[in-house]
Formats: structure tokens, C-alpha cells, sequence
């Protein structure tokens, strides 16, 4: 039973919103705190595969979390890692884009205690948008 104002000392549990909280509804400091762990987490599993988030992607990584903006800080790292997988003459350019219910998804994953980088990214999809070094259309050899 829900503690109402009437029995003082019990405590309403947090629950999940049964409609998926908007950027509105989401307050400023638990945006925060999702980009926080977004990043530690994204820190750790690039540093297991050698890479270090350096210079200026690191620096827009702590802007995005320092003003909670979770689909830019998730898009940002998507795109490090398909620059570091596709790196070199050729590599393709892509559109990083949040499925449907994406930032609502990432939201829950965190209020049900199971965010982690591997899980937001699988709310993303990507759009190849060309081919680098391609000259476009049907070239003739």
C-alpha cells in the first residue's frame, strides 16, 4: 500500500513512470547522473580495447554530461567507436540516429539499475551516408 500523508514514517517507493519520462520530466541532475555512468562506462570498455577518450571528443563528452544532454553524449561515443572500427581511406560516413523511445529506454535501463554503454547503444541505429574516397555513381574502370 502507498503511504499517503495520513501515515507519516512509510515511504512511497520509486517506480518507473508507466509513460516514458520526456527530457522535460526528467530532472537536470538525473540526466547527469545517466551521462556519468554513460561515461565511466564508456572510459572503461575503450580502455580495454586500447583507446583513450582524449582532446576535443573528451572535452565535448564532459560538456554533454555536465548539461545532461544524454542522446548527444550516446551519439558521440557511437560515432568514436565506428571512427576507431572504420578508421582509414574509405571508411564509410554514418548518421547516428536514437531509435524510437531511445532516451525513454535509457532513462528506464538507469532507474532499473542495469544502464551501461552496451545497453544505450543498443537504442541507437546507424545510416550509412557514404562511402568515403567513392567518386559517386557508376565509375567506369
Amino acid at each position: 500500500l502507498a503511504a499517503g500523508p495520513s501515515q507519516p514514517g512509510r515511504v512511497r517507493p520509486l517506480q518507473r513512470p508507466k509513460v516514458g519520462p520526456s527530457k522535460a520530466s526528467v530532472p537536470l541532475r538525473t540526466r547527469q547522473i545517466i551521462c556519468g555512468v554513460l561515461f565511466e562506462d564508456f572510459v572503461a570498455e575503450s580502455r580495454k580495447e586500447g583507446f583513450q577518450l582524449r582532446g576535443n571528443p573528451r572535452e565535448k563528452a564532459v560538456n554533454f554530461s555536465q548539461r545532461g544532454e544524454i542522446v548527444s553524449l550516446v551519439r558521440l561515443f557511437r560515432r568514436l567507436e565506428l571512427k576507431r572500427a572504420g578508421s582509414g581511406e574509405g571508411a564509410p560516413q554514418f548518421r547516428i540516429m536514437l531509435k524510437p523511445g531511445g532516451e525513454q529506454a535509457i532513462v528506464g535501463l538507469f532507474l532499473d539499475d542495469e544502464l551501461s554503454w552496451e545497453r544505450a547503444r543498443q537504442n541507437l541505429r546507424e545510416e550509412v551516408l557514404s562511402e568515403r574516397g567513392e567518386a559517386g555513381g557508376d565509375a567506369t574502370p
